[in-house]
């Protein structure tokens, strides 16, 4: 598989472990203990991954938090949506 690929397969990976706590259950990362949806590899550790995989880990760690700030737009943007629905029935 190319690194291309990889690198893909890494970044889906990231964005399922960024989703909302709410939205599953959550335990320890198996790698770094850091709670983590499922109990999986955290998003931080597949950043570390990805990083080490591209050569780049910057590069890698500004994709992440990009995604992540992102993630925490989108659920704000739900959580206010949410509530409009709750006032207006």
């Amino acid at each position: 598989m190319s690194r291309r690929a990889q690198a893909g397969e890494l970044m889906g990976l990231i964005v399922h472990q960024l989703r909302p706590a709410a939205t599953t259950t959550m335990a320890s990362c198996s790698r770094c203990g850091r709670t983590s949806p499922g109990g999986r590899i955290c998003a931080d550790c597949l950043g570390d991954d990805l990083g080490a995989m591209i050569g780049n880990k910057g590069a890698a760690m500004r994709w992440l938090e990009s995604v992540r700030r992102a993630t925490q737009d989108e659920n704000t943007v739900f959580l206010y949506a949410d509530k409009e629905d709750a006032l207006r029935g």
